[in-house]
């Protein structure tokens, strides 16, 4: 066998290997890839949807605090302004 008849047979031995290897990507996809990267991936979302916890709970606490104080300003201004009424305040102004 001549050296050109077995480098035309190597070609079409690669270019058989590459199609049957295209086709099956096209029908199973890539596995390995996959299989290297799919780790990784939920790793990353894992952190992704911790790193979202963190922030709403932060949020969340940040929230109920600032009411808590806003909310305890103005219980004590409306209890202060009921004890006014209470003991006979009155807020009309007599004309002169």
């Amino acid at each position: 066998m001549d050296i050109a008849r077995s480098e035309q047979v190597e070609g079409e031995l690669d270019a058989l290997i590459r199609r049957r290897d295209e086709k099956r990507r096209a029908e199973e996809g890539d596995r390995l890839t996959e299989e290297l990267w799919m780790p990784s991936e939920r790793a990353y979302f894992a952190r992704l949807e911790e790193q979202k916890r963190q922030a709403r709970l932060e949020f969340h606490e940040a929230h109920a605090a600032r009411l808590r104080s806003t909310m305890g300003s103005l219980i004590s201004y409306h209890e202060g302004e009921a004890a006014k009424y209470r003991n006979g305040h009155t807020d009309h102004k007599e004309s002169a």
